[in-house]
């Protein structure tokens, strides 16, 4: 079984990627809408300590107050979109 899948590179790699990552190259998202929903994601990260200033308060510790929530919430949403609980920290593998 192995030399068979072993002698052709692409079935190989398709084999191995379903078995061992769980991917299936066949279903894979685009990647324009990857690129656009990591622009998209980085450029409100990135807005968000800002705004204090943006709008006129110029305060480091109500820009660290905003920080802080928009991490502690997206931590949240990742815990809950992966099954994690998300009152607890996740230990490192």
């Amino acid at each position: 079984m192995a030399a068979a899948v072993s002698a052709n590179a692409d079935t190989a790699l398709r084999f191995h990627a379903r078995e061992e990552l769980g991917v299936n190259p066949d279903e894979l998202p685009s990647p324009l809408l990857a690129g656009g929903a990591s622009l998209a994601a980085f450029s409100l990260g990135a807005l968000l300590p800002l705004l204090p200033y943006l709008i006129g308060v110029p305060n480091l510790a109500v820009a660290m107050a905003i920080t802080a929530i928009a991490l502690l919430a997206g931590g949240m949403v990742s815990a809950g979109s992966s099954g994690a609980q998300s009152n607890r920290p996740t230990r490192l593998q």
